[in-house]
């Protein structure tokens, strides 16, 4: 599946083989390999392709496979992706994650042990409501980048430099 739609996108982007094989340092015969489905894509491959592509969709979706993943998001193809839809509908879920959020009190509450019944009925509604947040957050960034050309990846890097000058994260890279 990965394969046919890195195919798919290389075509649609007007790409030889030979183009994307040299962008992502992958031979030209393992390349058509895993467009056929024929041979299994491994991570390091995967990222170097859909790098080389610039394609979110394929970001996301390579993301939602990765086992480690903590919440895998898959790509909504099954909702109005119109930009006033996705950008309403991201604004909807915002709002109840944070009516959510508000509900939940953790004073004096430093661990579960101190959390009511209540409490907890709270927080996991609010996780929930949270996690929703994460589809439409990810589909209006998709939609950003596909419909105006919004370099995502300089906003993850915008977003990453920020946190760590605000000491929030290590400015240990990742590998790339």
């Amino acid at each position: 599946m990965l394969g046919t739609a890195i195919r798919e996108e290389r075509e649609r982007q007007g790409l030889r083989l030979e183009d994307l094989s040299r962008r992502a340092y992958i031979s030209r015969s393992t390349l058509s390999a895993y467009e056929r489905e024929e041979r299994a894509i491994p991570p390091d491959a995967k990222a170097r392709l859909i790098q080389a592509l610039g394609n979110v969709r394929l970001a996301q979706v390579n993301c939602c496979d990765c086992p480690a993943c903590l919440i895998p998001v898959p790509p909504l193809d099954g909702v109005d992706l119109h930009p006033l839809a996705v950008l309403g509908k991201a604004i909807e879920e915002l709002s109840e994650a944070e009516r959510a959020l508000r509900m939940v009190d953790l004073i004096n509450k430093p661990d579960a042990g101190r959390l009511t019944d209540l409490d907890r009925g709270l927080l996991d509604e609010a996780a929930a409501q949270v996690a929703d947040v994460l589809p439409a957050i990810y589909t209006l960034l998709t939609v950003f980048h596909e419909r105006y050309q919004v370099d995502v990846r300089a906003v993850a890097t915008r977003l990453r430099d920020k946190l760590q000058a605000r000491g929030y994260v290590s400015t240990r890279r990742r590998a790339a």
